[in-house]
């Protein structure tokens, strides 16, 4: 499975900065992605299919997200325990309004952590520049006034 409504050229553009295990990394996320652009992809499933080691995923991932490449939601299970985090593409994403909006309504994230997560993602919008993200930024903070009345 793939993202369909992506934009390779876009893709390409935003993340020509990034080291070549974050590339490798972004790629991956890319290509098991479903058709908005979300992935839920274990640590240990990524590490075993870039023939990486977890660790190096970790600090890739933290790369990904400080780009702005991606969001990262951590999801909790029904007890209480971690379950895979789930990562929302931006870079070259046109439906990453509904991915955000995806990731923050799952059942397995808790509504505060969405809350401020998507916050912070937008506060990094800001001060990146705002025409960079077009509607982005207005949309994640209409999500957050309807989170925020729940």
């Amino acid at each position: 499975m793939s993202c369909k409504n992506m934009d390779y050229r876009e893709f390409k553009k935003e993340t020509h900065r990034l080291t070549p295990l974050g590339l490798l990394l972004a790629k991956h996320i890319r290509f098991h992605a479903n058709s908005i652009g979300v992935c839920w992809e274990r640590h240990k499933t990524m590490a075993e299919e870039t023939n990486l080691c977890q660790r190096t995923i970790r600090c890739h991932l933290r790369e990904l997200v400080d780009a702005m490449i991606l969001v990262a939601f951590p999801r909790h299970r029904s007890d209480g325990g971690w379950t895979s985090s789930e990562y929302v593409l931006l870079a070259g994403n046109r439906d990453a309004d509904q991915a955000l909006e995806s990731a923050a309504t799952t059942c397995g994230v808790m509504l505060k952590d969405a809350i401020g997560i998507l916050e912070n993602t937008l506060h990094r919008m800001e001060k990146q520049g705002i025409d960079q993200w077009h509607e982005l930024p207005n949309k994640i903070s209409t999500l957050i006034i309807t989170l925020k009345e729940k």
